[in-house]
């Protein structure tokens, strides 16, 4: 970092030598954040200062936030990358959704690592016969085909500091500690870790853990309501569909299935000709022959009323967003298929919102508070947010921010990002006394915490900082379109 700073010192009149030299700069300092993070975990957790933060939370969206986040550096390899699961799975339990996370991120993060270009990275989750009542057994498996492991260095993975050193692994960048961290937050959670690999095929990590299973209240009339009771599914792999069919078995919806996008037209003309047309269809990306992309290109040719098309994929799909919205598909759905997932999407499209809407609309003229005690993280935080199409105030502590927000009533905040260290007063304080005032907006107005581990104080996401532009962008969409659900909700 220092190096490639005095460069760009000296090469400043040069803008293809600033932008290779910032280029570098961002990858060392990443490198830097990742190394301090895991000294400061390691240290935690051997002075025995490291606890669970249990709450409630989805396994759907976990695996759809692990999805988001490891497609990109598997693409940047072109390797494959699946996420899988097997049938009856829990869709909300109660542990530490962010520890959990951290294991699964810290064993695909390695698995990219240490595959090479072109190769295969999975993640497969499975529910095991319950020890107890209301409590899932689960195994997390992280498999690669990558370098391997040779049977000394499998002895001591899970010690710090440890490397295999070899001429490829020499080449990658690491510390040493991910295994030893991961192993400590499995002990502490009261699960068990376990790896099996070969040098030159690959590895695999296995993850078991008891977790509470949160059951939720069904909605019996969510179906009607929303006007879906007959949905048609196009799917070339016929266990996805079966699967399909399965977790909406609970439901008063019909589940027709095809393999195929032409068939699942021919059996739509059908339907239409008997007077019994689908409320809603959900089509893979990636099909033979026919994709999801030209079936429902097909589809609004053919069918002047818009029938809601969804298109399942467990590809990253940012290259077709664009192409999806022009054609008129209405929402985009992570596989595996979870019945929540569906639900959330179908709740977005009837309260008319579009799950492939950029985060600038989100933003565009949205009203948002900047609260951070330090003037660079604010200068840095109001040129993203106005560059996004924000307008933006600041406050250079929680009580500043808290004064602020009690006289905006003419001009009332859409966000507030909170940091949670400052002095006067907290995030966590000034976020508590939001929540407690007596504003109309101070229970629901969204607030970011630029920080982690901040939910308890009635925060609703949170940021590491420093701050990365796309996983801001992703917290505020995040906030933004459950408040707008939430607000849709409300005035029906």
């Amino acid at each position: 970092i220092v190096g490639f700073a005095a460069l760009l010192a000296r090469d400043a009149e040069n803008p293809e030598k600033v932008r290779e030299y910032t280029r570098k700069i961002t990858a060392s300092s990443q490198h830097l954040l990742g190394l301090i993070n895991d000294i400061l975990d390691m240290s935690k957790i051997e002075s025995g200062k490291t606890s669970l933060n249990i709450a409630e939370f989805s396994l759907p969206e976990l695996l759809d936030e692990l999805q988001t986040m490891m497609l990109p550096q598997a693409r940047a390899k072109d390797q494959r990358f699946e996420v899988t699961t097997g049938t009856g799975l829990p869709e909300y339990l109660l542990g530490d959704k962010l520890r959990l996370s951290q294991v699964l991120i810290n064993l695909l993060s390695n698995a990219v690592k240490y595959t090479g270009q072109g190769g295969e990275v999975r993640l497969a989750v499975q529910g095991l016969p319950q020890n107890a009542d209301s409590r899932a057994h689960l195994r997390f498996t992280v498999s690669d085909n990558g370098f391997g492991m040779s049977e000394e260095y499998q002895q001591v993975i899970f010690d710090p500091f440890t490397r295999e050193e070899s001429t490829v692994t020499r080449q990658i960048q690491g510390t040493g500690l991910g295994m030893p961290i991961t192993r400590s937050l499995v002990d502490l959670m009261g699960g068990t870790i376990q790896v099996s690999s070969r040098l030159g095929k690959g590895s695999v990590f296995t993850v078991e853990l008891e977790l509470p299973i949160q059951e939720q209240e069904a909605d019996p009339s969510f179906w009607t309501d929303h006007g879906v009771l007959r949905i048609i599914v196009a799917d070339d792999d016929e266990e996805i569909c079966q699967n399909i069919v399965r977790a909406m078995a609970s439901t008063p919806v019909e589940v027709v299935w095809e393999t195929s996008g032409e068939a699942a037209l021919q059996n739509m003309q059908k339907a239409r000709s008997a007077g019994r047309p689908y409320d809603l269809i959900l089509l893979d990306w990636k099909m033979p022959a026919q994709n999801g992309l030209d079936t429902a290109r097909q589809i609004r040719a053919e069918y002047p009323e818009k029938i809601p098309i969804f298109l399942l994929t467990a590809y990253d799909w940012s290259d077709i967003e664009q192409e999806a919205a022009g054609i008129g598909i209405d929402s985009l759905l992570p596989k595996p298929f979870f019945l929540s997932s569906l639900q959330e999407a179908v709740r977005r499209l009837r309260g008319g919102q579009n799950k492939l809407e950029d985060v600038h609309g989100l933003v565009t003229g949205r009203h948002i508070l900047v609260v951070d005690d330090i003037e660079v993280n604010q200068i840095i935080l109001v040129k993203i947010l106005s560059t996004l199409g924000a307008r933006c105030d600041v406050a250079g502590n929680g009580q500043e921010a808290l004064e602020l927000f009690e006289q905006s009533e003419g001009d009332p905040f859409d966000l507030i990002l909170m940091d949670v260290q400052m002095p006067v007063l907290d995030g966590y304080s000034a976020t508590r006394a939001i929540r407690a005032g007596g504003r109309p907006d101070a229970r629901t107005i969204p607030i970011i915490a630029m920080t982690a581990n901040a939910f308890d104080a009635g925060m609703n996401a949170h940021v590491a900082k420093p701050i990365q532009m796309d996983k801001l962008k992703a917290a505020i969409r995040q906030v933004m379109e459950a408040h707008n659900t939430s607000a849709a909700g409300q005035k029906i």
